[in-house]
């Protein structure tokens, strides 16, 4: 790569040759886009805004709802599970059927216990709320969700 320096009568200088070999600096367009203005970096998501749904969001109301509903004991998983409790005792396998049914129990109960502690803590939070809101002289609505509803039902 040759570059050939002229010099002209009036004291111009100029360049000519390969423009590969120049170095970029804020005062020549190499790197640049059209028009010579500087490139935009995209600017990298954050690790929150690469979150699926954002905290305390309908959607992520709605994902663990689901979640919820996925993972309760309903009506088929019961009938499977009863199923499998019986075959393993036709089989003579009485101590893994008997352990099946412990854990299915147990399952079933702390779920049980657990939707009903909620439903009593839910209950006085909100009369505790009541109180005070009637007390301070303020109108207090008793406002229940639709997913309340239906975990409780669950």
């Amino acid at each position: 790569v040759t570059s050939v320096i002229s010099a002209g009568a009036m004291s111009n200088f100029s360049l000519a040759g390969d423009d590969s070999m120049k170095h970029k600096s804020k005062f020549n367009k190499i790197g640049r886009g059209p028009g010579g203005k500087k490139k935009k970096k995209k600017r990298k998501p954050t690790r929150r805004e690469k979150q699926r749904y954002k905290a305390g969001s309908e959607e992520e109301l709605k994902s663990l709802v689901l979640t919820l509903k996925e993972n309760v004991i309903d009506e088929v998983y019961r009938s499977i599970v009863v199923e499998t409790i019986q075959f393993l005792a036709q089989v003579d396998n009485v101590s893994m059927a008997k352990d099946m049914y412990d854990a299915y129990e147990a399952a079933r109960m702390r779920v049980e216990k657990s939707q009903v502690d909620r439903i009593k803590l839910t209950r006085t939070t909100r009369e505790k709320e009541e109180r005070t809101a009637r007390r301070e002289g303020h109108h207090f609505e008793n406002v229940t969700l639709d997913c309340e509803e239906e975990m409780d039902l669950l």
